[in-house]
């Protein structure tokens, strides 16, 4: 079976590598053969969170290297799609491929609808606040990383949801050591950071409380000014990232309370426990799931007040043979529920019988 692959980012982009790009060799020997096309060029991601602008003409090129790659869709069995065809445009060309007879599966690891659906801008919300909505429907599957995704596609009207979640390969990392004086730590990207330096004033009492010291991976480092005592900084790196989760006691992952946040999938926690290291956690249904099953850490409220991650890490940070027990338990369930062995034959099997599955087609006007 021949696919082609329409992410929206190289390697350099997590949600493109980790939904999309590390299982290709898992499907390969599935019979799956796959032709990745990804929309932004090598170098976006870098333009869009440093100090140069992304230039317009790479954004024209780009989106018409797109359009190419789907008007050649007809040699595929099936398209695998990560979102949406053309970010921030209506879905036009998503009605293009039931049109050609080439069904699709799309992939969600975030509630991307809501940035269409909740925007403050009313063009935005009249012009695509039903775009994912209709993506969904028309798609042969939907894959979601979460319930609260999941629910969004069935109430669109997808004919066929499935949840995976965002996996990773558990010898890839280490088993964490006991660190003097304890690590707390983080890892994402500098979309991401602002959840940190919401708490920062805990972090920063936490610290101080304890002897810690605070490590943020992949952290904006404009930010950094939010903390009392400058934090270890480390620039993200696929080869060293689990050299730099083996050194942690304690993972965070601190979020937002609002509709949006609940389409985070929780990845960073499953690396923080397949390197062993307990988890301290928003609580989110998809958090909540995570670590509570695994017992592998435990739950902040959404909205906590001040204070509220200060006291949860000091009192995480005074058992250690808690934070023992979770990190044993959080690797078993890595390895067992969140791995890509166990994983991707679920992915092959949902691929395999969407192309034998016409998507929804509908008129093009």
């Amino acid at each position: 079976m021949r696919v082609l692959v329409l992410t929206r980012y190289t390697r350099t982009g997590s949600s493109s590598r980790l939904r999309f790009l590390q299982f290709l060799p898992g499907l390969k020997s599935h019979g799956i053969e796959v032709d990745v096309r990804p929309l932004f060029r090598d170098g976006y991601l870098a333009r869009r969170f440093g100090p140069r602008a992304v230039p317009p003409h790479w954004i024209a090129a780009d989106y018409a290297r797109r359009l190419g790659a789907v008007l050649g869709a007809r040699r595929y069995d099936l398209v695998w799609l990560e979102g949406e065809v053309w970010p921030w445009l209506p879905g036009l060309v998503e009605r293009l491929l039931p049109a050609m007879g080439v069904p699709y599966v799309v992939d969600y690891d975030d509630a991307l609808f809501h940035r269409f659906d909740r925007s403050e801008s009313f063009v935005v919300r009249g012009l695509l606040g039903s775009k994912i909505a209709g993506v969904m429907r028309r798609a042969a599957a939907v894959v979601v990383g979460n319930s609260y995704l999941g629910a969004y596609a069935r109430e669109a009207g997808a004919a066929t949801v499935v949840e995976i979640p965002t996996v990773l390969d558990p010898e890839r990392y280490g088993t964490a050591a006991p660190r003097d004086p304890a690590v707390i730590g983080w890892i994402g990207s500098p979309s991401t950071a602002p959840y940190v330096s919401d708490i920062a004033s805990d972090l920063d009492a936490a610290c101080a409380d304890t002897g810690a010291r605070l490590r943020l991976i992949g952290f904006d480092r404009a930010l950094a000014g939010a903390f009392a005592v400058p934090p270890d900084l480390r620039d993200w790196e696929e080869g060293r990232e689990a050299a730099d989760l083996a050194d942690l006691t304690l993972g965070i992952m601190p979020l937002r309370a609002t509709p949006f946040e609940q389409g985070k999938c929780g990845y960073k926690l499953i690396q923080y426990m397949a390197a062993g290291v307990p988890v301290l956690a928003t609580d989110t249904a998809a958090n909540r799931r995570i670590v509570e099953s695994a017992g592998a850490g435990r739950i902040v409220p959404a909205a906590a007040p001040e204070g509220a991650w200060h006291a949860a890490i000091r009192e995480m940070l005074a058992d250690p043979e808690m934070l023992t027990r979770m990190g044993n338990s959080g690797r078993a369930a890595a390895a067992r529920t969140y791995s890509l062995d166990a994983q991707t034959p679920v992915l092959a099997g949902v691929l395999t019988a969407a192309a034998q599955r016409p998507s929804m087609p509908e008129r093009l006007a």
